[in-house]
């Protein structure tokens, strides 16, 4: 049965889509990557994640992150990349091996408002233009960081969408997600309608802003120590050699390098004065923030004393209210028990008097009969 419908399912497939490259399909197939691997992805998917968020929140106090901002372009593939990791395939007549979409994962779990918003959108036509139009969406919105805490929730149903060891459903996920609640401070600039989201599969990260080697202000003056250390060095081993001429030209060529040294020290001269000036406007604007922030506390702390001294009052005010209420229940209590006890001995008092008129009345009727 299997072989006929795996039959059925090529025939139509090459009846609508034409002859399939079988040996492509087969190697997608057969690629299965040991834990080890699907460890190290996870981990470079989330050191990228976690190097693009940092850039866009030192990037953020001095200028605008829109759209052509190279590290939100990277966190947006990194996390499509998350969410492509190990899930699993949805087979169709139409295609040969699994349909690279995570659309129904925000159908599922996003709000639905703002997957009527997608799905209204002119520009995007297929279920990827979806998912990247919704990602920065979200970023807009602020709701990224608590999308990915419900997705924390709801590791059953994603075990069932995920293949094992996927990013989604592994530790990595409780780490991304406080990560991306840094972006929640971020205001981003982004247009949706004019964008082309469809085009292009699974796009590439671009690892160049992160793989920069900075060599440090120390290494760079010892190497241009040694330089000059090996220049002094040759230039006298050839003054030994050469005659006068020679080291004439050598004298020269010293000093080519010496204005070469001079020159290079200049530039390192000028850069750390420009990066100088760059921490010292960071530390001003985090200097601005620590105040602002250190007003709200103020303000809050007065605020809460305030509220605490009306609490405090109107405690004092329930107690009173209270002990109020208390003293006229024992002073009914007690008005209730004298009534009580005034009643059994009016009660007494009538029924001797009774007794004694019966006694009376029978003592006189008593002594006529006997008459």
């Amino acid at each position: 049965v299997n072989v006929s419908v795996r039959g059925y399912l090529s025939k139509m497939q090459r009846i609508f889509l034409g002859p399939v490259d079988q040996e492509d399909a087969s190697d997608r197939l057969r690629s299965h990557p040991s834990i080890e691997q699907l460890s190290v992805q996870k981990k470079n998917h989330l050191q990228i994640c976690k190097m693009c968020v940092k850039s866009l929140v030192d990037k953020s106090p001095f200028e605008a992150i829109t759209d052509k901002c190279p590290h939100l372009k990277n966190l947006c593939i990194v996390l499509e990349h998350v969410f492509m990791h190990r899930i699993q395939a949805r087979w169709s007549i139409f295609t040969a091996v699994d349909y690279p979409s995570y659309w129904h994962i925000f159908q599922h779990y996003a709000p639905p408002n703002t997957i009527t918003s997608i799905e209204d959108m002119e520009n995007v036509h297929t279920d990827v233009g979806r998912c990247r139009a919704w990602i920065r969406l979200a970023l807009v919105q602020k709701r990224l960081a608590s999308f990915m805490d419900l997705l924390l929730s709801r590791q059953f149903d994603l075990k069932n969408m995920y293949m094992q060891n996927a990013f989604l459903v592994s530790t990595e996920l409780v780490e991304l997600s406080g990560t991306l609640k840094c972006l929640d401070a971020i205001d981003f600039n982004l247009c949706l309608r004019d964008r082309d989201f469809d085009s292009g599969d699974k796009l590439e990260i671009d690892y160049s802003p992160y793989l920069k080697f900075h060599q440090s202000d120390i290494s760079r003056v010892d190497d241009i120590e040694e330089e000059h250390k090996l220049a002094t060095f040759h230039h006298l081993i050839r003054f030994r050699d050469v005659g006068k001429d020679g080291v004439q030209e050598e004298d020269h060529t010293v000093e080519n390098r010496d204005e070469e040294t001079v020159t290079q020290l200049r530039e390192l001269l000028k850069t750390e004065r420009e990066q100088k000036n760059y921490y010292e406007e960071l530390v001003s604007v985090r200097d601005s923030q620590i105040v602002r922030l250190q007003k709200e506390l103020d303000t809050a702390g007065r605020d809460n004393d305030i509220q605490k001294r009306e609490m405090d009052g109107i405690i004092i005010e329930l107690q009173e209210e209270i002990s109020k209420l208390q003293s006229e229940v024992r002073h009914w209590q007690q008005k209730y028990q004298r009534a009580l006890k005034t009643s059994s001995n009016s009660s007494t008092n009538n029924t001797t008097s009774s007794n004694r008129r019966s006694g009376i009345f029978s003592s006189i009727f008593g002594s006529g009969d006997t008459t």
